[in-house]
C-alpha cells in the first residue's frame, strides 16, 4: 500500500499527469463546492463530494502533492482492506483492483474505492451503514449509485447458492 501510494501520489510535475485535475484542485474552494464546473472540459457542475475533498485540502493550504498522497492512500488502503477481507487470494485481488481505471485519484477511483470499503457492511448486514457509505461515494461520483444494487445481487446469488458472487460483484462494479 505504501509503495503504490508513493508511486501514484508522487507523480505530479513529472510530465505524466493531466492538468485538468490540477486546475480543479487549484480553483476549488468553500465558495464553489456546489457550483464549480470545468470550463474547458465540461459544462456540468462537478460532484459535490469530490469538490469538498479538493476544497478541504486546497483551502487549508496543502500543496497538490499532499492531496494526491492522501487520496491515493485512501484508494490503496480500501483496495487492500477489500482484498484481505473478501478474497482467498488477496494479492491477486489487489493487483486486479489496481488495474481497474487510471492510476490517479480521479472522482471515479475515489468513489469506487469508497464503495468497496463499504461492501464490508453488506457482508455484516449493516444496511444503514452501507447506504450511508454508498451515498458518500455517490457524492464523490454520481455513477457510484450503482453500488446499491450490490444488496440485491448478493441476495439473489446467495439464495441460489452461487459461490462466485463476490467476483461477479467486483466485475459488475467495474
Amino acid at each position: 500500500v505504501i509503495v503504490f501510494t508513493l508511486f501514484r501520489g508522487l507523480r505530479w510535475e513529472i510530465g505524466t499527469d493531466w492538468n485538468q485535475f490540477f486546475d480543479v484542485y487549484s480553483h476549488s474552494g468553500w465558495d464553489n463546492i456546489f457550483s464549480y464546473y470545468r470550463d474547458n472540459w465540461s459544462n456540468k457542475v462537478m460532484d459535490y463530494g469530490y469538490m469538498f475533498i479538493n476544497a478541504l485540502f486546497n483551502e487549508t493550504g496543502f500543496p497538490y502533492t499532499v492531496f494526491l498522497l492522501v487520496t491515493n492512500f485512501w484508494i490503496m488502503w480500501c483496495f487492500m482492506d477489500f482484498s484481505k477481507r473478501h478474497s482467498k487470494y488477496p494479492i491477486l485481488t489487489l493487483i486486479m483492483l489496481m488495474n481497474i481505471g487510471v492510476p490517479f485519484p480521479v472522482r471515479q477511483t475515489i468513489a469506487f474505492a469508497t464503495s468497496l470499503w463499504g461492501y464490508r457492511f453488506v457482508v455484516e448486514k449493516k444496511w444503514l451503514k452501507f447506504i450511508i457509505v454508498a451515498i458518500i461515494a455517490s457524492l464523490i461520483h454520481k455513477g457510484s449509485l450503482i453500488c446499491l444494487i450490490v444488496i440485491f445481487i448478493r441476495a439473489i446469488l446467495s439464495r441460489y447458492n452461487i459461490k462466485w458472487w463476490g467476483y461477479a460483484i467486483v466485475y459488475l462494479s467495474t
